[in-house]
Protein backbone atom coordinates (compact mmCIF):
# COMPACT_ATOMS: atom_id res chain seq x y z
CA UNK A 1 0.00 0.00 0.00
CA UNK A 2 1.10 3.36 -0.60
CA UNK A 3 0.82 6.74 0.26
CA UNK A 4 0.05 9.72 -1.82
CA UNK A 5 0.24 13.18 0.03
CA UNK A 6 -1.17 16.41 -1.22
CA UNK A 7 0.82 19.36 -1.43
CA UNK A 8 -0.33 23.41 -1.18
CA UNK A 9 0.24 25.45 -4.49
CA UNK A 10 3.73 26.16 -4.24
CA UNK A 11 4.40 22.27 -3.93
CA UNK A 12 5.72 21.98 -0.94
CA UNK A 13 4.45 18.69 0.58
CA UNK A 14 1.66 19.14 3.59
CA UNK A 15 2.44 16.76 7.00
CA UNK A 16 0.49 13.60 7.05
CA UNK A 17 0.37 15.04 10.85
CA UNK A 18 -0.88 18.90 9.91
CA UNK A 19 -4.82 17.47 10.80
CA UNK A 20 -3.96 16.97 14.36
CA UNK A 21 -4.98 19.71 16.17
CA UNK A 22 -5.24 22.08 13.95
CA UNK A 23 -7.44 23.40 11.50
CA UNK A 24 -5.28 24.49 8.22
CA UNK A 25 -9.04 24.73 5.69
CA UNK A 26 -7.67 21.25 3.93
CA UNK A 27 -7.42 17.73 5.07
CA UNK A 28 -4.21 16.65 3.29
CA UNK A 29 -3.57 12.79 3.84
CA UNK A 30 -4.76 10.37 0.45
CA UNK A 31 -4.57 7.13 2.00
CA UNK A 32 -4.47 3.88 0.57
CA UNK A 33 -6.25 4.16 -2.62
CA UNK A 34 -3.60 5.22 -5.03
CA UNK A 35 -2.50 4.53 -9.03
CA UNK A 36 -0.80 1.00 -8.94
CA UNK A 37 1.77 3.16 -10.75
CA UNK A 38 2.17 6.18 -8.84
CA UNK A 39 4.09 4.70 -5.77
CA UNK A 40 4.59 7.69 -3.03
CA UNK A 41 3.80 10.73 -4.69
CA UNK A 42 2.93 14.59 -4.42
CA UNK A 43 -0.08 15.92 -6.04
CA UNK A 44 -0.61 19.52 -6.70
CA UNK A 45 -3.34 21.51 -5.78
CA UNK A 46 -3.94 23.80 -8.78
CA UNK A 47 -6.71 26.86 -8.42
CA UNK A 48 -8.06 25.09 -5.30
CA UNK A 49 -8.83 21.17 -7.22
CA UNK A 50 -7.02 18.42 -7.19
CA UNK A 51 -4.47 18.09 -10.57
CA UNK A 52 -5.64 15.12 -11.81
CA UNK A 53 -4.39 14.86 -15.14
CA UNK A 54 -2.57 11.79 -15.74
CA UNK A 55 -5.01 9.62 -13.71
CA UNK A 56 -7.35 7.44 -14.95
CA UNK A 57 -11.23 8.16 -15.02
CA UNK A 58 -12.52 6.01 -12.51
CA UNK A 59 -9.20 6.65 -10.10
CA UNK A 60 -10.80 7.81 -6.46
CA UNK A 61 -9.67 10.52 -4.63
CA UNK A 62 -9.88 10.71 -0.85
CA UNK A 63 -9.00 12.16 2.45
CA UNK A 64 -8.58 10.62 6.02
CA UNK A 65 -8.93 11.77 9.40
CA UNK A 66 -9.02 9.94 12.55
CA UNK A 67 -12.37 10.59 15.23
CA UNK A 68 -10.00 11.29 18.02
CA UNK A 69 -7.96 13.83 16.02
CA UNK A 70 -10.51 15.76 14.55
CA UNK A 71 -13.51 15.62 16.03
CA UNK A 72 -13.26 17.31 19.45
CA UNK A 73 -16.64 17.30 21.60
CA UNK A 74 -15.09 14.92 23.86
CA UNK A 75 -18.09 14.72 26.76
CA UNK A 76 -20.85 16.52 24.59
CA UNK A 77 -24.15 14.33 23.78
CA UNK A 78 -23.13 11.55 25.77
CA UNK A 79 -19.97 10.24 24.77
CA UNK A 80 -17.37 8.55 27.10
CA UNK A 81 -13.81 8.64 27.66
CA UNK A 82 -11.46 6.55 25.90
CA UNK A 83 -8.05 5.70 26.91
CA UNK A 84 -6.41 8.54 24.59
CA UNK A 85 -8.60 11.47 26.59
CA UNK A 86 -7.01 9.74 29.56
CA UNK A 87 -3.79 9.44 28.54
CA UNK A 88 -3.64 12.51 27.10
CA UNK A 89 -4.14 14.26 30.51
CA UNK A 90 -1.14 12.23 31.84
CA UNK A 91 1.96 14.80 32.66
CA UNK A 92 4.44 14.11 30.54
CA UNK A 93 3.05 12.13 28.06
CA UNK A 94 1.90 14.37 24.86
CA UNK A 95 3.47 17.56 23.95
CA UNK A 96 2.49 21.07 25.82
CA UNK A 97 -0.45 18.84 26.98
CA UNK A 98 -2.17 18.87 23.88
CA UNK A 99 -5.26 16.55 23.47
CA UNK A 100 -8.57 16.14 21.79
CA UNK A 101 -11.21 17.82 23.90
CA UNK A 102 -11.56 20.64 21.10
CA UNK A 103 -9.02 18.81 18.42
CA UNK A 104 -10.62 20.32 14.81
CA UNK A 105 -14.17 20.28 16.00
CA UNK A 106 -14.87 18.27 12.95
CA UNK A 107 -18.15 17.37 15.35
CA UNK A 108 -19.87 21.12 15.36
CA UNK A 109 -18.09 21.98 12.16
CA UNK A 110 -18.36 19.09 9.52
CA UNK A 111 -20.71 20.47 7.23
CA UNK A 112 -18.04 23.19 6.58
CA UNK A 113 -15.25 20.46 6.02
CA UNK A 114 -17.40 18.86 4.02
CA UNK A 115 -18.33 21.81 1.41
CA UNK A 116 -13.78 21.95 1.81
CA UNK A 117 -13.18 18.63 0.11
CA UNK A 118 -15.83 19.07 -2.13
CA UNK A 119 -14.08 22.57 -3.26
CA UNK A 120 -10.90 20.10 -3.47
CA UNK A 121 -12.90 17.69 -5.78
CA UNK A 122 -12.55 14.66 -3.41
CA UNK A 123 -14.16 11.58 -4.45
CA UNK A 124 -14.24 9.79 -0.91
CA UNK A 125 -13.65 10.46 2.98
CA UNK A 126 -11.72 7.76 5.15
CA UNK A 127 -13.36 8.39 8.24
CA UNK A 128 -13.10 6.39 12.03
CA UNK A 129 -15.91 5.98 13.94
CA UNK A 130 -15.17 6.98 18.37
CA UNK A 131 -16.40 3.37 19.77
CA UNK A 132 -17.34 5.41 22.79
CA UNK A 133 -19.28 8.46 21.09
CA UNK A 134 -21.20 5.28 20.11
CA UNK A 135 -21.53 2.90 23.03
CA UNK A 136 -19.87 5.14 25.55
CA UNK A 137 -18.63 1.89 28.27
CA UNK A 138 -17.60 -0.07 25.29
CA UNK A 139 -21.12 -2.55 25.46
CA UNK A 140 -24.28 -2.38 26.84
CA UNK A 141 -26.26 0.89 26.32
CA UNK A 142 -25.79 2.83 22.83
CA UNK A 143 -25.68 6.39 22.74
CA UNK A 144 -28.20 7.21 20.18
CA UNK A 145 -26.62 10.84 19.79
CA UNK A 146 -23.68 9.39 18.42
CA UNK A 147 -25.35 7.34 16.04
CA UNK A 148 -27.52 10.25 14.65
CA UNK A 149 -24.12 12.11 14.50
CA UNK A 150 -22.64 9.71 12.44
CA UNK A 151 -25.87 9.06 10.15
CA UNK A 152 -25.97 12.54 9.54
CA UNK A 153 -22.27 12.89 8.60
CA UNK A 154 -22.53 9.85 6.38
CA UNK A 155 -26.00 11.26 4.41
CA UNK A 156 -24.23 14.61 4.63
CA UNK A 157 -21.23 13.05 2.46
CA UNK A 158 -23.37 10.51 0.38
CA UNK A 159 -25.23 14.21 -0.73
CA UNK A 160 -22.39 15.87 -2.16
CA UNK A 161 -20.93 12.93 -3.69
CA UNK A 162 -18.55 11.86 -1.36
CA UNK A 163 -17.82 7.94 -0.81
CA UNK A 164 -17.81 7.28 2.80
CA UNK A 165 -14.97 4.41 4.33
CA UNK A 166 -15.84 3.66 7.80
CA UNK A 167 -12.85 2.60 9.96
CA UNK A 168 -14.28 0.64 13.14
CA UNK A 169 -11.09 1.07 15.32
CA UNK A 170 -8.56 4.15 14.92
CA UNK A 171 -6.69 3.36 18.50
CA UNK A 172 -9.32 5.04 20.80
CA UNK A 173 -10.60 2.37 22.70
CA UNK A 174 -13.42 3.17 25.13
CA UNK A 175 -11.38 3.85 28.45
CA UNK A 176 -13.83 1.73 30.45
CA UNK A 177 -12.77 -2.17 28.56
CA UNK A 178 -8.91 -1.04 29.80
CA UNK A 179 -10.07 -0.11 33.10
CA UNK A 180 -12.32 -3.46 33.49
CA UNK A 181 -9.78 -6.20 31.72
CA UNK A 182 -6.93 -4.78 29.75
CA UNK A 183 -8.47 -3.63 26.78
CA UNK A 184 -6.79 -5.92 24.11
CA UNK A 185 -4.52 -8.02 26.49
CA UNK A 186 -7.72 -10.05 27.12
CA UNK A 187 -8.67 -11.80 23.80
CA UNK A 188 -12.25 -13.48 24.78
CA UNK A 189 -13.92 -10.05 26.44
CA UNK A 190 -12.45 -7.84 23.75
CA UNK A 191 -13.88 -10.04 20.79
CA UNK A 192 -17.07 -10.23 22.36
CA UNK A 193 -17.05 -6.05 22.86
CA UNK A 194 -15.59 -5.50 19.26
CA UNK A 195 -18.15 -7.78 17.54
CA UNK A 196 -20.97 -6.26 19.79
CA UNK A 197 -19.58 -2.96 18.22
CA UNK A 198 -19.04 -4.04 15.06
CA UNK A 199 -22.75 -5.12 14.88
CA UNK A 200 -23.92 -1.93 15.97
CA UNK A 201 -22.15 -0.15 13.26
CA UNK A 202 -23.10 -2.39 9.92
CA UNK A 203 -26.92 -2.06 12.06
CA UNK A 204 -26.48 1.72 11.98
CA UNK A 205 -24.70 2.53 8.96
CA UNK A 206 -24.25 -1.06 6.58
CA UNK A 207 -27.30 0.53 4.74
CA UNK A 208 -25.52 3.59 3.19
CA UNK A 209 -21.70 2.66 4.01
CA UNK A 210 -20.28 -0.01 1.52
CA UNK A 211 -16.33 -0.37 2.25
CA UNK A 212 -15.46 -0.68 6.33
CA UNK A 213 -12.09 -1.05 7.45
CA UNK A 214 -11.44 -3.04 10.60
CA UNK A 215 -8.26 -1.54 12.50
CA UNK A 216 -6.00 0.85 11.12
CA UNK A 217 -2.37 0.40 11.61
CA UNK A 218 -2.45 -2.05 14.37
CA UNK A 219 1.31 -2.33 14.53
CA UNK A 220 1.31 0.93 16.08
CA UNK A 221 -1.02 0.94 18.95
CA UNK A 222 0.30 -2.57 19.65
CA UNK A 223 3.89 -1.52 19.68
CA UNK A 224 3.25 1.81 20.95
CA UNK A 225 0.22 1.76 23.37
CA UNK A 226 1.16 -1.79 25.09
CA UNK A 227 4.76 -2.49 24.34
CA UNK A 228 6.86 1.06 24.53
CA UNK A 229 3.95 3.47 26.92
CA UNK A 230 4.29 5.87 24.26
CA UNK A 231 0.96 5.67 23.08
CA UNK A 232 -2.55 4.87 25.00
CA UNK A 233 -2.74 3.51 27.01
CA UNK A 234 1.08 3.86 27.80
CA UNK A 235 1.54 0.21 28.89
CA UNK A 236 4.94 -1.70 28.53
CA UNK A 237 4.04 -5.34 28.99
CA UNK A 238 6.64 -7.60 26.68
CA UNK A 239 3.89 -9.96 25.82
CA UNK A 240 1.69 -7.41 24.40
CA UNK A 241 3.54 -8.05 20.87
CA UNK A 242 2.88 -11.80 20.76
CA UNK A 243 -0.94 -11.27 22.31
CA UNK A 244 -2.31 -9.08 20.59
CA UNK A 245 -1.90 -9.20 16.75
CA UNK A 246 -3.63 -12.66 17.22
CA UNK A 247 -5.97 -10.88 18.68
CA UNK A 248 -6.86 -8.80 16.38
CA UNK A 249 -6.70 -11.01 13.44
CA UNK A 250 -9.09 -13.34 15.49
CA UNK A 251 -11.36 -9.91 16.05
CA UNK A 252 -10.84 -9.13 12.68
CA UNK A 253 -12.16 -12.39 11.39
CA UNK A 254 -15.24 -12.22 13.28
CA UNK A 255 -15.79 -8.65 12.20
CA UNK A 256 -15.60 -9.90 8.31
CA UNK A 257 -17.47 -13.06 9.25
CA UNK A 258 -20.44 -11.25 10.93
CA UNK A 259 -20.36 -8.89 8.12
CA UNK A 260 -21.02 -10.77 4.91
CA UNK A 261 -23.24 -13.62 6.68
CA UNK A 262 -25.77 -11.25 7.90
CA UNK A 263 -25.11 -8.00 5.81
CA UNK A 264 -23.31 -8.23 2.69
CA UNK A 265 -22.11 -11.59 1.35
CA UNK A 266 -20.29 -9.27 -1.58
CA UNK A 267 -18.39 -7.00 0.57
CA UNK A 268 -15.37 -5.35 0.93
CA UNK A 269 -13.85 -5.33 4.92
CA UNK A 270 -9.71 -4.40 4.72
CA UNK A 271 -7.84 -4.24 7.45
CA UNK A 272 -5.66 -1.16 7.06
CA UNK A 273 -1.02 -1.66 7.53
CA UNK A 274 -1.76 -5.06 9.56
Amino acid sequence: LSLCALAVSDERPVSTQSTWGSRTGLIFLLHHVVHPRAGVCFVSVVSGQINSTGYPDDFIWGTATASYQVEGAFDTDGRGPSIWDVFARIPGKVFNMDNGDEADDFYHRFHEDIQLMVELGIDSFRLSLSWSRIIPKGRGEINQKGIDFYNELIDELIANDITPFVTLYHWDLPHQLQVEYGGWLDRERIIRDYLEYARVVFENFGDRVKFFLTFNEPNVFIGQGYGSGQMAPGLMKDEANFIIPATLVLARASAVDLYRREFHRNSRVKSVSP
